[in-house]
Protein backbone atom coordinates (compact mmCIF):
# COMPACT_ATOMS: atom_id res chain seq x y z
CA UNK A 1 0.00 0.00 0.00
CA UNK A 2 1.54 3.44 -0.88
CA UNK A 3 0.81 6.44 1.11
CA UNK A 4 2.64 10.00 0.38
CA UNK A 5 2.57 12.86 2.81
CA UNK A 6 2.46 15.91 1.08
CA UNK A 7 4.01 18.98 2.83
CA UNK A 8 2.06 22.12 2.18
CA UNK A 9 -0.73 20.15 0.46
CA UNK A 10 -3.16 22.70 1.21
CA UNK A 11 -1.15 26.10 -0.49
CA UNK A 12 -1.06 26.33 -4.51
CA UNK A 13 1.26 23.79 -5.58
CA UNK A 14 0.38 21.04 -2.91
CA UNK A 15 -2.56 21.01 -4.04
CA UNK A 16 -1.72 20.23 -6.99
CA UNK A 17 0.15 17.74 -6.46
CA UNK A 18 -2.14 16.04 -4.12
CA UNK A 19 -4.37 15.95 -6.30
CA UNK A 20 -2.36 14.23 -9.09
CA UNK A 21 -1.70 12.01 -6.65
CA UNK A 22 -5.38 10.84 -6.27
CA UNK A 23 -6.10 11.10 -9.30
CA UNK A 24 -3.03 8.87 -9.97
CA UNK A 25 -4.69 6.02 -7.69
CA UNK A 26 -2.29 6.11 -4.46
CA UNK A 27 -3.93 4.41 -1.74
CA UNK A 28 -3.17 7.38 0.72
CA UNK A 29 -2.61 10.90 0.64
CA UNK A 30 -2.03 12.78 3.64
CA UNK A 31 -2.46 16.76 3.62
CA UNK A 32 0.23 18.54 5.86
CA UNK A 33 -0.34 21.32 6.39
CA UNK A 34 -0.15 25.06 8.99
CA UNK A 35 -3.70 26.37 7.13
CA UNK A 36 -5.41 23.26 8.88
CA UNK A 37 -8.92 24.37 8.05
CA UNK A 38 -7.82 24.45 4.15
CA UNK A 39 -6.23 20.97 4.55
CA UNK A 40 -9.24 19.65 5.54
CA UNK A 41 -11.47 21.21 3.06
CA UNK A 42 -9.69 20.30 0.20
CA UNK A 43 -9.25 16.89 1.88
CA UNK A 44 -12.89 16.00 1.90
CA UNK A 45 -12.99 17.32 -1.76
CA UNK A 46 -10.15 14.95 -3.07
CA UNK A 47 -11.95 11.88 -1.32
CA UNK A 48 -14.62 12.30 -3.43
CA UNK A 49 -12.85 12.96 -6.33
CA UNK A 50 -11.04 9.35 -6.36
CA UNK A 51 -10.46 6.28 -4.48
CA UNK A 52 -8.01 7.29 -2.55
CA UNK A 53 -8.22 7.68 1.42
CA UNK A 54 -7.27 11.34 2.22
CA UNK A 55 -6.59 12.68 5.40
CA UNK A 56 -5.76 16.17 6.82
CA UNK A 57 -3.17 17.00 9.65
CA UNK A 58 -1.47 20.07 10.87
CA UNK A 59 2.06 20.80 10.38
CA UNK A 60 4.43 23.48 11.71
CA UNK A 61 7.42 23.66 9.82
CA UNK A 62 9.10 25.57 12.51
CA UNK A 63 8.66 23.08 14.93
CA UNK A 64 11.75 20.72 14.26
CA UNK A 65 10.56 17.92 16.78
CA UNK A 66 6.64 17.93 16.26
CA UNK A 67 7.52 17.81 12.45
CA UNK A 68 9.56 14.28 12.93
CA UNK A 69 6.82 12.82 15.45
CA UNK A 70 4.18 13.34 12.82
CA UNK A 71 6.37 11.89 10.18
CA UNK A 72 7.02 8.90 12.10
CA UNK A 73 3.28 8.70 13.17
CA UNK A 74 1.93 8.61 10.01
CA UNK A 75 4.79 6.78 8.06
CA UNK A 76 4.55 7.35 4.60
CA UNK A 77 6.28 5.85 2.04
CA UNK A 78 7.67 9.15 0.68
CA UNK A 79 7.00 12.76 1.85
CA UNK A 80 7.02 15.67 -0.71
CA UNK A 81 7.63 19.15 0.68
CA UNK A 82 6.30 21.79 -1.03
CA UNK A 83 6.93 24.55 1.63
CA UNK A 84 8.69 27.46 0.37
CA UNK A 85 10.98 29.84 0.27
CA UNK A 86 13.37 26.93 0.53
CA UNK A 87 16.19 29.16 1.55
CA UNK A 88 14.66 29.41 4.49
CA UNK A 89 13.03 25.89 4.70
CA UNK A 90 14.88 23.53 2.74
CA UNK A 91 17.40 22.61 5.11
CA UNK A 92 14.80 22.44 8.00
CA UNK A 93 12.73 20.15 6.91
CA UNK A 94 15.52 17.33 5.17
CA UNK A 95 17.05 17.32 8.14
CA UNK A 96 13.48 16.38 9.92
CA UNK A 97 12.57 14.41 7.19
CA UNK A 98 15.99 12.38 7.87
CA UNK A 99 15.48 11.72 11.44
CA UNK A 100 12.30 10.14 10.66
CA UNK A 101 13.72 8.03 8.47
CA UNK A 102 11.36 8.48 5.50
CA UNK A 103 12.21 9.18 1.52
CA UNK A 104 12.04 12.53 0.20
CA UNK A 105 11.20 14.43 -2.98
CA UNK A 106 11.07 18.51 -3.00
CA UNK A 107 11.06 21.49 -5.65
CA UNK A 108 14.06 23.19 -4.02
CA UNK A 109 14.90 25.62 -6.41
CA UNK A 110 16.81 27.54 -4.39
CA UNK A 111 21.29 27.20 -5.28
CA UNK A 112 22.42 27.95 -1.83
CA UNK A 113 20.58 25.22 0.26
CA UNK A 114 20.84 23.08 -2.30
CA UNK A 115 24.52 23.25 -1.84
CA UNK A 116 23.86 23.25 2.00
CA UNK A 117 21.78 20.05 1.87
CA UNK A 118 24.26 18.61 0.10
CA UNK A 119 27.07 18.98 1.95
CA UNK A 120 25.44 18.82 5.46
CA UNK A 121 22.59 16.26 4.91
CA UNK A 122 24.39 13.48 2.67
CA UNK A 123 25.65 11.41 5.19
CA UNK A 124 22.85 11.44 7.10
CA UNK A 125 20.61 10.25 4.68
CA UNK A 126 22.74 8.07 3.67
CA UNK A 127 23.18 6.44 7.10
CA UNK A 128 19.51 6.63 7.08
CA UNK A 129 19.25 4.17 4.16
CA UNK A 130 17.21 6.92 2.14
CA UNK A 131 16.90 8.68 -1.27
CA UNK A 132 16.48 12.18 -0.45
CA UNK A 133 15.73 13.94 -4.22
CA UNK A 134 15.66 17.64 -3.80
CA UNK A 135 14.74 20.25 -6.65
CA UNK A 136 12.14 17.92 -8.48
CA UNK A 137 10.04 20.47 -10.08
CA UNK A 138 10.34 21.67 -13.56
CA UNK A 139 13.69 24.00 -12.61
CA UNK A 140 15.14 22.42 -11.52
CA UNK A 141 13.76 19.33 -11.86
CA UNK A 142 12.74 18.63 -15.90
CA UNK A 143 15.85 20.85 -16.49
CA UNK A 144 17.98 18.71 -15.12
CA UNK A 145 16.14 15.32 -16.47
CA UNK A 146 16.37 17.25 -19.86
CA UNK A 147 20.34 17.68 -19.18
CA UNK A 148 20.89 14.47 -18.50
CA UNK A 149 19.00 12.31 -21.09
CA UNK A 150 20.84 14.61 -23.55
CA UNK A 151 24.43 13.86 -21.90
CA UNK A 152 23.28 9.93 -22.41
CA UNK A 153 22.67 10.16 -25.90
CA UNK A 154 26.52 12.41 -26.46
CA UNK A 155 30.00 11.01 -26.62
CA UNK A 156 30.98 14.48 -25.29
CA UNK A 157 28.76 16.97 -23.62
CA UNK A 158 30.42 20.78 -23.66
CA UNK A 159 27.37 23.15 -23.15
CA UNK A 160 24.12 23.50 -20.84
CA UNK A 161 22.11 26.68 -21.47
CA UNK A 162 18.73 26.46 -19.40
CA UNK A 163 16.19 29.77 -20.46
CA UNK A 164 12.66 29.50 -19.10
CA UNK A 165 9.74 32.81 -19.36
CA UNK A 166 6.96 32.92 -16.54
CA UNK A 167 3.81 34.87 -17.08
CA UNK A 168 4.20 37.53 -14.40
CA UNK A 169 0.41 36.34 -12.63
CA UNK A 170 0.36 32.72 -12.84
CA UNK A 171 -0.30 32.80 -8.99
CA UNK A 172 1.22 31.39 -6.26
CA UNK A 173 0.82 34.40 -3.34
CA UNK A 174 3.36 35.99 -1.57
CA UNK A 175 6.07 33.38 -1.38
CA UNK A 176 6.22 33.78 -5.33
CA UNK A 177 7.20 36.95 -5.19
CA UNK A 178 9.78 36.58 -2.29
CA UNK A 179 11.39 33.60 -4.32
CA UNK A 180 11.80 35.71 -7.80
CA UNK A 181 13.28 38.59 -5.72
CA UNK A 182 15.48 36.35 -4.33
CA UNK A 183 16.68 34.84 -7.67
CA UNK A 184 16.55 38.46 -9.46
CA UNK A 185 19.13 39.60 -6.01
CA UNK A 186 22.79 39.50 -5.33
CA UNK A 187 24.79 36.74 -7.18
CA UNK A 188 23.03 33.76 -9.28
CA UNK A 189 25.68 30.88 -9.21
CA UNK A 190 26.75 29.58 -13.20
CA UNK A 191 29.01 27.18 -13.87
CA UNK A 192 31.24 28.93 -16.61
CA UNK A 193 34.75 27.14 -18.31
CA UNK A 194 35.01 24.51 -16.14
CA UNK A 195 33.88 25.82 -12.65
CA UNK A 196 31.26 27.88 -10.73
CA UNK A 197 30.97 31.48 -10.75
CA UNK A 198 29.14 34.14 -9.01
CA UNK A 199 27.65 36.18 -11.62
CA UNK A 200 25.09 39.33 -10.64
CA UNK A 201 21.48 38.05 -10.82
CA UNK A 202 19.37 40.33 -13.24
CA UNK A 203 22.56 40.80 -15.56
CA UNK A 204 22.83 40.46 -18.89
CA UNK A 205 19.63 40.61 -20.86
CA UNK A 206 18.77 38.26 -23.62
CA UNK A 207 15.86 37.18 -25.56
CA UNK A 208 14.44 34.29 -25.48
CA UNK A 209 12.04 32.41 -28.26
CA UNK A 210 10.80 29.50 -28.23
CA UNK A 211 10.96 27.35 -31.69
CA UNK A 212 7.38 28.27 -32.64
CA UNK A 213 7.69 31.79 -31.72
CA UNK A 214 4.79 31.67 -29.67
CA UNK A 215 6.55 32.87 -26.66
CA UNK A 216 9.42 35.12 -26.02
CA UNK A 217 10.67 37.61 -23.63
CA UNK A 218 13.51 38.69 -22.14
CA UNK A 219 15.64 36.98 -19.99
CA UNK A 220 18.46 37.72 -17.03
CA UNK A 221 20.59 35.46 -14.99
CA UNK A 222 18.91 34.34 -12.21
CA UNK A 223 20.11 32.11 -8.66
CA UNK A 224 18.45 28.66 -9.52
CA UNK A 225 19.83 25.36 -8.50
CA UNK A 226 21.12 23.85 -11.91
CA UNK A 227 24.42 24.86 -11.96
CA UNK A 228 24.87 24.01 -8.12
CA UNK A 229 23.99 19.91 -9.26
CA UNK A 230 24.23 19.32 -12.74
CA UNK A 231 28.16 19.10 -13.20
CA UNK A 232 28.01 16.60 -10.27
CA UNK A 233 26.53 14.02 -12.28
CA UNK A 234 27.44 14.80 -16.28
CA UNK A 235 30.95 14.63 -16.69
CA UNK A 236 33.04 16.85 -18.63
CA UNK A 237 30.40 19.71 -18.86
CA UNK A 238 32.56 22.80 -19.42
CA UNK A 239 29.23 25.88 -19.05
CA UNK A 240 25.52 25.09 -17.22
CA UNK A 241 23.73 28.32 -17.27
CA UNK A 242 20.79 29.26 -15.64
CA UNK A 243 18.18 33.10 -17.58
CA UNK A 244 14.67 33.42 -16.45
CA UNK A 245 12.47 35.71 -16.78
CA UNK A 246 8.94 37.11 -16.78
CA UNK A 247 6.23 38.38 -19.50
CA UNK A 248 5.65 40.67 -20.39
CA UNK A 249 9.25 41.67 -20.01
CA UNK A 250 8.02 45.14 -18.14
CA UNK A 251 7.02 42.80 -14.82
CA UNK A 252 10.61 42.12 -14.84
CA UNK A 253 11.74 45.49 -14.73
CA UNK A 254 8.78 46.13 -12.12
CA UNK A 255 10.68 44.18 -9.80
CA UNK A 256 13.70 45.10 -9.92
CA UNK A 257 12.03 48.76 -9.15
CA UNK A 258 10.78 47.31 -6.23
CA UNK A 259 13.65 46.15 -5.04
CA UNK A 260 14.89 49.39 -5.49
CA UNK A 261 13.15 50.81 -3.10
CA UNK A 262 12.99 47.56 -0.76
CA UNK A 263 9.93 46.08 -1.26
CA UNK A 264 11.89 43.13 -1.44
CA UNK A 265 12.30 43.05 2.54
CA UNK A 266 10.28 39.79 3.88
CA UNK A 267 10.48 41.82 7.09
CA UNK A 268 6.29 43.02 7.92
CA UNK A 269 6.22 46.62 8.22
CA UNK A 270 4.38 48.98 10.83
CA UNK A 271 2.46 52.41 8.83
CA UNK A 272 -0.58 53.99 11.10
CA UNK A 273 -0.90 50.99 13.51
CA UNK A 274 -1.27 48.82 10.65
CA UNK A 275 1.30 46.03 9.81
CA UNK A 276 1.91 45.14 6.01
CA UNK A 277 3.50 42.22 4.29
CA UNK A 278 5.82 43.78 1.71
CA UNK A 279 4.89 40.76 -0.72
CA UNK A 280 2.08 41.49 -0.56
CA UNK A 281 2.21 45.02 -1.46
CA UNK A 282 4.50 44.15 -4.78
CA UNK A 283 2.03 41.46 -5.57
CA UNK A 284 -0.88 44.06 -5.54
CA UNK A 285 1.22 46.47 -7.33
CA UNK A 286 1.55 44.14 -10.10
CA UNK A 287 -1.43 42.76 -10.37
CA UNK A 288 -2.73 46.34 -10.71
CA UNK A 289 -0.56 47.08 -13.36
CA UNK A 290 -1.01 43.98 -15.76
CA UNK A 291 -4.50 43.01 -14.42
CA UNK A 292 -5.24 44.06 -18.13
CA UNK A 293 -2.38 42.39 -19.73
CA UNK A 294 -3.05 38.56 -21.60
CA UNK A 295 0.08 37.37 -21.59
CA UNK A 296 0.71 38.05 -18.24
CA UNK A 297 -2.29 35.68 -17.29
CA UNK A 298 -1.24 33.14 -18.78
CA UNK A 299 -0.91 29.59 -17.47
CA UNK A 300 1.44 28.89 -19.10
CA UNK A 301 5.41 28.99 -18.79
CA UNK A 302 7.63 28.01 -21.21
CA UNK A 303 11.57 26.13 -20.72
CA UNK A 304 13.90 25.77 -23.03
CA UNK A 305 17.35 23.65 -22.10
CA UNK A 306 20.14 23.20 -24.93
CA UNK A 307 22.50 20.86 -24.81
CA UNK A 308 25.36 20.78 -27.08
CA UNK A 309 28.41 18.25 -27.61
CA UNK A 310 30.00 15.57 -29.40
CA UNK A 311 28.76 12.88 -31.33
CA UNK A 312 30.22 10.37 -33.24
CA UNK A 313 33.23 13.21 -33.68
CA UNK A 314 31.39 16.04 -35.12
CA UNK A 315 29.30 18.78 -33.42
CA UNK A 316 25.53 17.72 -31.97
CA UNK A 317 22.69 20.03 -30.33
CA UNK A 318 19.73 18.72 -28.57
CA UNK A 319 16.98 21.05 -27.85
CA UNK A 320 14.08 20.24 -25.29
CA UNK A 321 11.38 22.39 -24.81
CA UNK A 322 8.16 22.64 -22.74
CA UNK A 323 5.13 24.80 -22.39
CA UNK A 324 2.36 23.93 -19.92
CA UNK A 325 0.49 25.04 -17.18
CA UNK A 326 3.69 26.20 -14.12
CA UNK A 327 1.94 24.75 -11.60
CA UNK A 328 1.47 21.14 -13.25
CA UNK A 329 5.01 21.42 -14.16
CA UNK A 330 6.27 22.05 -11.00
CA UNK A 331 3.99 19.62 -9.05
CA UNK A 332 3.23 16.73 -11.57
CA UNK A 333 6.97 16.30 -12.02
CA UNK A 334 7.62 16.03 -7.89
CA UNK A 335 4.47 13.84 -7.87
CA UNK A 336 5.98 11.31 -10.80
CA UNK A 337 9.19 11.14 -8.98
CA UNK A 338 7.14 10.88 -5.42
CA UNK A 339 5.18 7.94 -6.85
CA UNK A 340 8.45 6.31 -8.50
CA UNK A 341 10.20 6.18 -5.62
CA UNK A 342 7.33 4.30 -3.68
CA UNK A 343 7.19 1.92 -6.23
CA UNK A 344 10.91 0.94 -5.10
CA UNK A 345 11.62 2.39 -8.45
CA UNK A 346 14.10 5.08 -7.74
CA UNK A 347 16.25 4.19 -4.66
CA UNK A 348 19.65 6.70 -4.79
CA UNK A 349 20.68 6.29 -1.26
CA UNK A 350 21.91 9.47 0.05
CA UNK A 351 21.32 13.33 -1.03
CA UNK A 352 20.70 13.90 -4.84
CA UNK A 353 18.95 15.81 -7.86
CA UNK A 354 17.01 14.57 -10.44
CA UNK A 355 19.40 14.10 -12.87
CA UNK A 356 20.83 11.08 -10.95
CA UNK A 357 18.49 9.00 -12.57
CA UNK A 358 19.61 6.79 -15.31
CA UNK A 359 18.32 7.19 -19.45
CA UNK A 360 15.87 4.19 -18.66
CA UNK A 361 14.42 5.72 -15.48
CA UNK A 362 14.20 9.48 -17.19
CA UNK A 363 12.36 8.29 -19.89
CA UNK A 364 9.73 6.10 -17.31
CA UNK A 365 8.96 9.90 -16.33
CA UNK A 366 8.98 11.58 -19.63
CA UNK A 367 6.08 8.99 -20.57
CA UNK A 368 4.54 9.15 -17.19
CA UNK A 369 4.36 13.15 -18.19
CA UNK A 370 3.19 12.79 -21.52
CA UNK A 371 0.14 10.24 -20.23
CA UNK A 372 -0.92 12.93 -18.38
CA UNK A 373 -1.16 15.52 -21.02
CA UNK A 374 2.80 16.84 -21.46
CA UNK A 375 3.93 17.48 -24.72
CA UNK A 376 7.67 17.79 -24.25
CA UNK A 377 9.65 18.67 -27.82
CA UNK A 378 12.74 17.45 -28.57
CA UNK A 379 14.92 18.67 -31.77
CA UNK A 380 18.52 17.70 -32.66
CA UNK A 381 20.83 19.96 -35.03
Amino acid sequence: MSKILVLGGAGTEGSVLARDLVISKVEEVVLADFNIERAQELAKELQSAGNSKVTAVKADANKHDELVSLIKEENPNVVCNLIGPFYKFGEPIVKAVIEAGVPYVDINDDYKPTLEIMKNLNDAAIKANIPVIIGAGVSPGLTNLFSKHAFTQLDETDDITIDWIWPSLAGGGPGVFNHFFHILSGDSLQFVEGKHTGIPAGTEKTRLTSTDAKYNGDIFYVGHAEPATIPRYIDGVQNVTVRGGLIPTAATELYFKFMEAGLNDDEPIEVNGKTFNLAEVSMGIMERRFKDVKEAKDVNGYFKVTVEGKKDGFDKKYIYEIAENGAHMTAWTASTIAQTIAEGKINYVGVHAPEVLDREQIETIFSKLKDKGFTIKISEE
